[in-house]
Order: structure tokens, then C-alpha cells, then sequence
């Protein structure tokens, strides 16, 4: 029988390397997704959008930051509401 190992997930913790920070787009293609709620006894779907990664941060959305979203046809604008603001922890 094969050996299994397990292998630390400390290797996927890491900061953004400064070529990665050269080219992060200023523009992203995400895909509206299939999503559910689950308090729903029979969910019906709903539009999700997953937004995660480091370009977050670099573009003024650090953890804990009060966002503002405008919502438009076609269009959502997504906002810090106070840039200045310390950060809070989410613990």
C-alpha cells in the first residue's frame, strides 16, 4: 500500500513577489457563477461573483475595510468607503 504524506500548508501562505505585483492588470475577467442560498428549502439559483487575491489589497482593499457597492444595469462599483482607516481585525 502507498504511503501517504501530509504536507504542510504553510508553502501557500506567502506575500505577493514584486514580478507578480508588476503584472497584476488593472482590469479583470471574472464569470458570474451559480450560487445558492441556504436557508432555501428548495434553493433556487442565484448570480454569485468570488472576488479573493492579493490585487485586492494592492487596490486599496485591505481585510476588515468598509466597502460601498453601487449597483447599476450592467455595472457594479465597488468602493472603500474610508481609506484611511486603520484595518480591523476579522477574528
Amino acid at each position: 500500500m502507498a504511503s501517504t504524506h501530509c504536507i504542510p500548508l504553510l508553502w501557500m501562505v506567502h506575500e505577493p513577489t514584486p514580478a507578480y505585483q508588476a503584472h497584476t492588470p488593472a482590469t479583470r475577467t471574472l464569470k458570474v457563477r451559480t450560487g445558492h442560498y441556504d436557508y432555501q428549502r428548495m434553493p433556487k439559483p442565484v448570480p454569485w461573483i468570488y472576488l479573493k487575491g492579493y490585487w485586492l489589497e494592492q487596490a486599496g482593499f485591505s481585510i476588515g475595510a468598509t466597502i460601498q457597492v453601487q449597483v447599476s444595469s450592467g455595472r457594479i462599483v465597488v468602493t472603500v468607503e474610508d481609506v484611511d482607516a486603520p484595518s480591523k481585525s476579522m477574528d
